[in-house]
């Protein structure tokens, strides 16, 4: 997917963001409780709401321009994923938050960021293919100062560091999870007349009919790993 239509992409996600913040600023209203409040079942409306809520300009600002950037390395180099990993790591982290957090509000879209940065990061540790791991040394070294903010701080008690925690294990999980997605390039062979094509992880091997000949796509192997 070229950068255009990815950065497009990432817009039209962050946009609501910003428009859900704009109007509660200009209505002069706290929105705050439409944050999650863990274990309430009035609370549980945050997963879908406490996203789109931000304290102030500043809070909105350090939590969308890295969503922004990640996403758009999301659809360009994991298109196949990216709807997948985009939707668990909304709800996931949401749920995971009012299943375990603090008893207080948590707002604000700073845990699917954590989500998605440690996707980016973790698929190149699992997945152990030179552009995976590029796109994992780039993620760590635009982000890794992020990894302070998984753990309680006595300076910033009202940061809600469960979810950068249960966002980043999300995270993890979903890039083991889709560890083998990514189809490698593949190599024709000739076996056993039939003929399979390598079509992505998804499907597998497709069969297909040809009463002349009949090849094999494979993918490389190395190591008893794909690469």
């Amino acid at each position: 997917m070229r950068l255009s239509e990815s950065f497009l992409k990432s817009l039209l996600i962050v946009s609501p963001v910003w428009l859900f913040s704009v109007l509660q600023w200009v209505l002069g209203q706290n929105w705050a409780r439409l944050g999650i409040f863990p274990r309430s079942f009035l609370g549980a409306v945050g997963i879908l709401t406490a996203p789109l809520v931000h304290g102030d300009l500043f809070h909105l600002l350090s939590n969308t321009l890295p969503l922004l950037i990640l996403c758009t390395a999301m659809f360009m180099f994991y298109p196949r994923e990216s709807r997948h990993v985009l939707i668990t790591a909304y709800w996931g982290t949401g749920l995971s938050v009012w299943l375990l957090g603090r008893p207080s509000y948590h707002i604000g879209i700073s845990g699917q960021v954590y989500a998605l940065a440690s996707f980016l990061f973790f698929s190149g540790l699992f997945r152990r293919n030179r552009a995976a791991l590029t796109i994992a040394l780039c993620t760590g070294l635009l982000y890794g100062g992020m990894l302070q903010g998984i753990f309680p701080q006595a300076d910033a008690q009202n940061v809600s560091w469960e979810s950068h925690l249960l966002g980043a294990t999300v995270g993890a999980w979903l890039a083991w999870h889709y560890r083998n997605m990514a189809a490698p390039l593949p190599r024709i062979l000739l076996e056993h007349n039939e003929l399979l094509l390598w079509s992505d992880l998804e499907e597998g091997y497709r069969p297909l009919r040809n009463k002349k000949m009949r090849y094999v796509f494979k993918p490389r192997i190395k190591n008893n790993k794909v690469s």
